[in-house]
C-alpha cells in the first residue's frame, strides 16, 4: 500500500492509501488546523484497514499551496519514510496515475528524501 499525501486549498490534505490497483480509501483533513493532518492520515488507514506497517511508499503531489502546508506536507511525508525505511517521490500534480505512482514509488530508494518545492513569492515578515 502506498500513501499520497495533496495539498488541497488552505490548510486541508488529501491523503490516499493506494494499491497498484487505484486508490482504496481517500481522506480530506477538516479545513481547521494542520494538526488535523495527521489525523487525516490516521483515519485514512483506518478506514483502508491498513496498519503504518503495511504502508511500502509514501508519494507527496506537489502543486501550488501555503508555505506552511508545503513544509508540512514533506515534514510529514519525509519522517514517515525516514522511520519506516520506506521510499518517498514528489511528483507534480498533473502525473497521478495509480499505476505509475506505484511503479515510481517502489522503484524509489529508501533514505533518498523529497525536498519542498515552492511556487509563490516569498512572503515573510512585514513589508513596510
Amino acid at each position: 500500500m502506498v500513501l499520497v499525501l495533496s495539498p488541497e486549498e488552505d490548510r486541508v490534505l488529501r491523503v490516499s492509501v493506494q494499491n497498484e490497483h487505484g486508490v482504496v480509501r481517500e481522506v480530506r483533513s477538516k479545513n481547521e488546523t494542520h494538526t488535523g493532518w495527521l489525523v487525516a492520515i490516521d483515519e485514512a488507514l483506518r478506514q483502508a484497514n491498513v496498519a503504518i506497517r503495511d504502508i511500502t511508499g509514501v508519494v507527496l503531489v506537489e502543486k501550488q499551496s501555503s508555505f506552511t502546508g508545503t513544509r508540512l506536507m514533506h515534514t510529514i511525508g519525509n519522517t514517515l519514510a525516514y522511520a519506516r525505511h520506506i521510499p518517498i517521490i514528489g511528483v507534480p500534480a498533473h502525473e497521478h496515475s495509480p499505476e505509475d505512482l506505484w511503479k515510481k514509488v517502489h522503484q524509489a530508494i529508501p533514505g533518498v528524501y523529497v525536498h519542498p518545492t515552492y511556487y509563490g513569492e516569498p512572503n515573510i515578515g512585514s513589508t513596510s
